[in-house]
């Protein structure tokens, strides 16, 4: 029989900032009541606290809420269906149910002798609806699917009742306000309702998927020790280092960084009125600006460094650590459509690059609370050396070290081997075995024919940018954005590139420029840079004719089978396939996984008017019903070949990291996390040496026949890049 359970809570802690795991340790928090449901049969609603003063009013009231066979239950004591399923080890589902899981296991749980539910027991509807390309969300997944409603009037009460109030009285009471809780108590049953629609009308994980989803809460329990007092050394330096620019800023202009509004006011009187915004990207362009005054970019700079937000982490670990200092339930199962994790509170996938090498050596500097050691140490601002050393607050228990091994260049070996660039695949492996050159070297060397061993270092960089930002059909703002995340310089860049384009090349990137100049599509570039970078992505497209053709064939299979439901297309390499079955366009990668899309259609545009008369045929467009990726919005979102191969190589990725992790945690390393295409594991000192566990994770399974795989990592007290 499946349980679906659904509860609310009470407690003195803030979900949404410390996370479950601190939430259910804490005294205060304290179960208000669980509703739950066998299979399709009526729902009970368990009230463990209930005064004898309102329970009648309540319980006639909430009746005539309740559905016809809906049972109500008061008492300390879990009802014996429940109890009796849950011992004897049966599933347990719930919506996000590793909320329900942690925190029955916790505080409210041992408050009322409830019993212990295992990992094992737990099945998840938000994973499913990860999992089939659904909104996680429980009203979203059910208005997408049209399957019961979740009562969305009911959230209010439910945040009332669930959080301390303002004032002298923390709660509000059963007895001076039964119709609350009766909103409540329905709001729960109905909660089990909507949760049970959605699990009927999806399908279940994949045995596979669900022992992933177990690991994945297994690292999530054991969570990662934080360094308390590194953190209290750096913020010290922090507030210090701010205090230092707050005085600067109101001796420039009379007001504090924080306030935005008037830092803006006077950036546009005094000599930049053109200021839009004050957004981070903004202020980036506007301290670049050539016509932006040099005292005005002084009061961006440190607008900027002051409000940092990659060292607000600090602040952020200490408030969601549990009483034992470790940080537990940081990581998001299938977070990603294409089945990688996401990060939840601390965003621990959305650290600071370092712009420093050792930051073991910082971090020990940082102990003397020196702001003018920090500086005399380093040429940097101080706040990125801060930034850069982040992911030293997070460290090992005292016998354990931190082992972390991430794969090298994954995504480009990935796109290349399924799209089968020969010379490219050559090019790893001769790489790999040290007998190549560097991969970065070489692509400079190919666009540019020169010698791969006369390629400079600032040569090579462009290389790096080539290869991270063109592999998925990027063009010249893909290529900017990678640009930027490595400090490249576009001017710079552009003095050298323009002149030694091939003319041919050049002639065509001129021809786009004038035709994105005319629509105001140049994204703030000059002809110059946008030429060069246009020039760059041509050069690159030609060197990989296997990657041009991979993009068209993924698009054209992917259409080909929307419009033909129940027939398979696979790339010539017979290692992507595309097949449409009931609502959604599944993509098969190479381990059997299958990427989802849900109510995909093609749209083919209007003909476009040429000016000799003629008519051209624009190529169709495949839409999906998706999470967009930067409005967080579900609604009607396009896709092309590019993203596709995106999607299988983070994809196909994914299954890799899967393998590694797995086999890591059968060997007993104790995996905690991962970082994109990175495993993070705390094994004891004396269990495993590095180069055991790193030919463990590059193991290839056998579905990843003739991919070269290589990997990098560490083995130390502290986590770093």
């Amino acid at each position: 029989m499946k349980l679906h359970l659904d509860t609310e809570v009470y407690s003195e802690v803030n979900l949404k900032d410390a996370g479950v795991y601190r939430y259910a340790e804490h005294e205060s928090t304290e179960l208000l009541v669980a509703c739950y449901a066998f299979d399709d049969g009526p729902v009970t609603v368990w009230i463990p606290y209930a005064p004898v003063s309102a329970w009648i009013v309540i319980s006639n009231m909430l009746k005539e809420r309740l559905q016809g066979n809906d049972k109500i239950i008061v008492g300390l004591s879990a009802p014996d269906d429940l109890l009796n399923h849950i011992e004897a080890g049966g599933e347990v589902w719930a919506h996000n149910a590793q909320f329900e899981r942690v925190v029955l296991n916790g505080t409210a749980g041992r408050k009322l002798d409830f019993p212990h539910i295992k990992i094992e027991q737990t099945r998840c509807t938000a994973a499913k609806m990860r999992v089939h390309g659904l909104p996680a969300a429980l009203e979203d997944a059910a208005s997408a699917l049209g399957t019961a409603a979740k009562d969305l009037t009911g959230k209010g009460v439910m945040l009332q009742l669930c959080r301390p109030r303002s004032g002298e009285v923390k709660r509000y009471s059963p007895e001076e306000f039964p119709e609350k809780y009766v909103q409540l108590f329905s709001y729960c049953a109905d909660d089990v309702r909507a949760e049970r629609g959605i699990d009927n009308a999806v399908p279940d994980l994949t045995p596979n998927e669900q022992r992933i989803y177990e690991l994945d809460q297994r690292a999530n329990d054991r969570g990662i020790l934080v360094d308390t007092k590194m953190i209290a050394d750096v913020q010290f330096l922090i507030d210090q280092y701010k205090a230092e620019m707050e005085a600067l800023c109101r001796e420039w202009t009379g007001v504090k960084p924080t306030q935005r509004e008037k830092i803006a006011e006077w950036v546009r009187t005094n000599g930049y009125p053109q200021l839009p915004d004050m957004t981070a990207d903004t202020v980036r362009k506007c301290v670049k600006d050539p016509d932006c005054p040099e005292p005005v970019k002084n009061v961006l700079k440190l607008y900027s460094t002051y409000g940092m937000k990659a060292v607000s982490k600090y602040p952020r670990m200490l408030e969601a650590m549990c009483a034992d200092k470790r940080l537990r339930g940081m990581f998001l199962h299938y977070g990603a459509g294409t089945g990688r994790w996401s990060s939840l509170i601390v965003q621990l996938q959305n650290l600071y690059r370092p712009v420093i090498k050792d930051t073991d050596t910082a971090i020990d500097a940082m102990r003397a609370r020196d702001l003018d050691w920090i500086r005399m140490l380093y040429t940097v601002d101080p706040m990125k050396v801060f930034a850069s050393c982040v992911r030293g607050a997070l460290v090992a228990a005292p016998g354990h070290d931190i082992l972390a091994i991430d794969y090298s260049g994954i995504e480009s070996r990935l796109t290349a081997w399924v799209f089968d660039e020969k010379w490219k695949l050559a090019a790893f492996r001769a790489q790999d075995a040290k007998t190549g050159p560097d991969t970065y070297k070489l692509a400079y060397s190919r666009l540019f024919l020169v010698p791969v061993e006369d390629v400079k270092d600032w040569q090579r960089q462009i290389g790096k940018v080539l290869e991270l930002s063109m592999g998925f059909e990027g063009g010249v703002m893909a290529f900017t954005t990678m640009a930027a995340t490595y400090n490249m310089d576009l001017n710079a860049l552009a003095d050298v590139v323009y002149p030694i384009l091939p003319q041919d090349v050049k002639e065509s990137a001129e021809w786009i420029w004038r035709l994105v100049e005319s629509k105001g599509r140049t994204g703030g570039l000059s002809e110059k840079v946008y030429v060069s970078c246009e020039g760059l992505k041509k050069l690159w497209r030609a060197a990989h004719p296997a990657h041009a053709a991979g993009w068209k064939n993924m698009r054209d299979a992917a259409i080909a089978a929307v419009r033909n439901p129940g027939t398979a297309y696979a790339l010539p390499s017979k290692l992507i396939m595309f097949k449409m079955v009931d609502r959604w366009l599944y993509m098969r990668l190479p381990s059997g996984r299958k990427l989802a899309y849900y109510k995909p259609e093609v749209v083919q545009p209007k003909p476009i008017k040429l000016e000799n008369g003629k008519e051209k045929i624009p190529d169709p467009v495949l839409y999906y019903w998706g999470v967009d990726t930067e409005t967080r919005r579900w609604m009607r979102v396009g896709t092309y070949g590019g993203r596709l191969t995106q999607n299988f190589a983070e994809g196909i990725a994914r299954d890799l990291l899967v393998n590694g992790m797995s086999g890591l945690e059968n060997a007993g390393a104790r995996v905690v996390g991962s970082i994109h295409d990175e495993v993070v594991c705390e094994p004891a000192k004396d269990w495993l040496s590095f180069d055991e566990a790193k030919a463990i994770f590059v193991n290839a399974p056998k579905w990843a026949a003739g991919l070269p795989l290589n990997c990098a990592g560490f083995r130390g007290p502290r986590y770093r890049k």
